[in-house]
């Protein structure tokens, strides 16, 4: 046999080598996440949201926006960066004159000179089909910037609460509020990051990136958002026939005087969805996916149901299911809400980007 040939069979061979390297990483990247995979993600999430109203409800409000959002006369400069360390700009997509008939001008856009060395950035993410898991189907990405500059000029109305707008219209499940420091670089999105360092405080703007429009807000550094509202999923009367009142869900919304446990440990039937966040392969939808978790609600409150036995059956969480849960915890929002709004002993559903859970207070 020739050398040219011994030659190319070698070749052949180191490329066969290649390929079969490339299919056991992407084997290997298929594999069921580990079990903290409910910790809280950095924006932007990826989240299942039900469809947004085409347009904004600019009636609502409840929080106190001056005192959130006055401008600062102490804040510290951070150090000084160089150009070459300074993101690529960013456009900003919310032009025009500024402000607008009932809007505040200190919610225009105006910007800094030299960044403080933390910010607090609030953002709605509108998204559309195809660029988040669960993503409002119907939704384009022409709506999607419809209703993203909607939303942008609403925020800068006088008194208009960020909150309320992150509860109703975003399609991301957490609190949507984030602390972006020198830290920030591979934590966040670099049109994240040079947004937040070009703010001033007040002002509003709205981006894109690859995830969505970003609706974003620079807020004071001691805003704290207030917590978005848990749905009802279960839905019915509790105890139904054949169910313990001890196995009950949360109070919606709470009861007077109501305290959060400072630690608890909970248990989880997670269910899964096509299109939700995971790498679990499921076929069931979203909406056959709320079924099966309503329904396993309904088993684990009755009587001398086993919870770890459906859990075992059901579960789509690769781990034990089981997880401490406090305060401080860096889970889901929603998921550490339930978590810490439970009864001993109680049993209620909640949905975040990886699907449903089926929860249940264990200690």
């Amino acid at each position: 046999m020739s050398r040219s040939v011994l030659h190319h069979l070698s070749t052949i061979a180191v490329a066969l080598c290649g390929v079969l390297c490339a299919l056991g990483c992407d084997e290997e990247k298929a594999a069921p996440p580990p079990p903290e995979m409910f910790e809280e993600p950095h924006p932007p999430a990826l989240p299942p949201a039900p469809p947004a109203p085409t347009e904004p409800d600019a009636g609502t409000g409840g929080e106190d926006a001056t005192s959130n959002d006055a401008e600062s006369r102490s804040e510290a400069p951070a150090d000084a960066l160089s150009q070459a360390q300074q993101p690529a700009p960013v456009d900003s997509l919310l032009i025009g004159p500024c402000p607008l008939e009932g809007e505040a001008a200190s919610a225009c856009l105006h910007e800094m000179e030299r960044p403080p060395d933390k910010v607090r950035l609030a953002q709605v993410i509108i998204a559309w089909k195809g660029t988040l898991p669960g993503a409002p189907p119907h939704r384009d990405e022409q709506a999607a910037r419809k209703l993203a500059l909607e939303l942008g000029h609403v925020a800068r109305r006088k008194g208009m609460a960020f909150s309320t707008l992150i509860h109703k219209y975003s399609d991301e499940p957490g609190d949507g509020v984030y602390t972006i420091d020198n830290s920030a670089e591979g934590r966040f999105l670099p049109g994240i990051i040079t947004v937040a360092r070009r703010l001033g405080l007040g002002s509003v703007d709205v981006i894109k990136t690859r995830f969505g429009f970003h609706v974003v807000k620079r807020m004071a550094p001691s805003f704290t958002p207030k917590p978005r509202p848990l749905p009802e999923l279960v839905g019915g009367v509790c105890p139904e026939q054949g169910e313990e009142s001890a196995r009950c869900g949360i109070d919606r919304p709470p009861k007077p005087g109501f305290k959060a446990p400072k630690q608890t440990v909970v248990a989880h039937v997670l269910v899964a969805y096509k299109g939700a966040m995971g790498r679990r392969r499921v076929a069931r939808d979203r909406s056959a996916a709320l079924a099966l978790a309503v329904r396993l609600a309904h088993a684990a409150r009755r009587a001398g149901a086993d919870f770890s036995a459906l859990a075992q059956r059901y579960s789509d969480d690769p781990g034990d299911g089981r997880y401490e849960v406090s305060a401080g915890s860096k889970l889901m929002p929603p998921f550490r809400t339930m978590a810490l709004r439970l009864p001993l002993g109680g049993v209620d559903v909640v949905e975040t980007r990886y699907g449903f859970h089926v929860m249940r207070r264990m200690k």
